[in-house]
């Protein structure tokens, strides 16, 4: 360990050069990740909407066929 007395300065220093730029990394990670679910996000809701779909026309053909049978 350094010698060098715990002062504001030695803390703005260590903050500068050690800290900010990891908050400032995990930032950077965190916006790449966003943009990542944001993109499936999407994905699952086009799904959700064919599925959605499907179920509609399910019920439509079950009605249709009852009223044949």
């Amino acid at each position: 360990m350094s010698d060098e007395p715990l002062t504001l300065t030695v803390l703005a220093k260590f903050h500068r050069e050690v800290i900010a730029p990891e908050f400032a990394r995990i930032a950077e990670h965190l916006a790449r990740h966003d943009a990542r679910f944001d993109t499936i996000d999407g994905h699952f809701d086009a799904i959700d909407k064919r599925f959605d779909r499907l179920e509609t026309e399910y019920h439509m053909l079950v009605a249709g066929l009852k009223r044949v049978e």
